[in-house]
């Protein structure tokens, strides 16, 4: 019953969506007064608990409707996604609406409705033993919706990535998390691991103040100021980060630890599996990566736009990799085959 239950809502948010590509988009936020984006959170929660619910060697049934989803919905989405806008950015903007009649951009909610329903398809513990594969995927799906966002209307990306916005608040969350997960993991490491287990406290602390530095220690939250330090903040801000003479030293760190981080592994891992401690796996190239080209400026784009997509898939790929770790360290030592 459940499971019908939550094949109807599928399609009936799929149905919602598709009147955002084809109607115009904001029909949902002006008649039911929520941002779709919410929907899709609230779709990714549920999956998230039907994952956690099944039993052992159980997928989300309905074999049929998972390989429509999987084969059909994601690939349709995504290649129309890609189609779409660049045959748009030939010709001018708003083309593909004057022509087709469609709002392209809004295939993203239709793209992250299948990629959510099909990355926790199965069963808790079929998913952490391809842990290796939905988490490099997600990386791979990250990085498509940030180049279709880069070409939203209405400058969209920008108030995605301004002060206090979605992204920023989502690092704050992500470094936060990641502070207390490596805090978690140095309880658990025993006394003959005292290197190791120095190491995860001075990392948990330095990602809790990398998390207060990314809202400014709640300076807009809390309303008050230091004008000792905002005074060589070039933008006026209660952090260091920020900081007139560390700005131009923090772009060389970023690259050093997006190279170690989508490199170190291939040259550390003949070292043996303890080596998953301290130097993230293959499945998180992308998540650092980005930030070596972002910060390599290679790419002759925005700025805005490169560093907060790269920062953001920084403090999203440390947490995954702190949680496995976590994970491992509770007995699923299939996440470090």
């Amino acid at each position: 019953m459940f499971l019908m239950i939550y094949w109807l809502v599928y399609g009936l948010l799929f149905t919602v969506f598709v009147t955002e590509v084809v109607v115009y988009p904001g029909i949902i936020k002006n008649y039911f007064l929520i941002n779709p984006t919410w929907l899709l959170v609230f779709w990714g929660i549920l999956s998230f608990i039907m994952m956690v619910k099944k039993k052992s060697g159980e997928e989300i049934k309905g074999d049929f409707l998972v390989k429509i989803n999987k084969y059909g919905v994601i690939v349709f989405s995504g290649l129309m996604m890609i189609g779409l806008q660049l045959l748009e950015s030939r010709n001018h903007p708003n083309y593909i609406f004057s022509r087709f009649g469609i709002f392209h951009y809004n295939l993203i909610f239709i793209f992250w409705l299948a990629f959510l329903t099909d990355f926790f398809s199965i069963d808790l513990d079929n998913f952490l033993s391809k842990w290796k594969s939905k988490i490099f995927s997600l990386s791979v799906g990250l990085i498509l919706t940030s180049v279709i966002l880069y070409f939203w209307p209405n400058d969209f990306f920008a108030k995605l990535a301004e002060e206090d916005g979605v992204l920023e608040n989502l690092q704050f969350v992500f470094y936060l998390l990641s502070g207390i997960t490596a805090l978690v993991i140095s309880r658990k490491l025993d006394k003959k691991n005292n290197l190791l287990k120095i190491g995860y406290i001075l990392a948990g602390l330095g990602l809790i103040f990398v998390a207060g530095e990314e809202i400014s220690w709640g300076q807009r939250l809390f309303n008050f100021s230091l004008p000792s330090i905002q005074g060589s903040n070039y933008k006026d801000e209660i952090n260091l980060h920020n900081h007139n003479s560390i700005t131009g030293i923090l772009n060389s760190v970023f690259v050093i630890v997006g190279l170690y981080g989508s490199l170190a592994y291939l040259f550390l891992k003949k070292f043996g599996r303890w080596i998953n401690n301290i130097s993230p796996s293959t499945e998180y190239f992308l998540y650092f990566f980005t930030l070596v080209v972002a910060y390599t400026r290679v790419i002759n784009i925005d700025k805005l736009y490169q560093d907060e997509v790269s920062e953001f898939m920084l403090a999203l790929g440390i947490f995954l990799f702190l949680w496995r770790n976590w994970m491992w360290f509770r007995g699923n030592k299939k996440l470090w085959k």
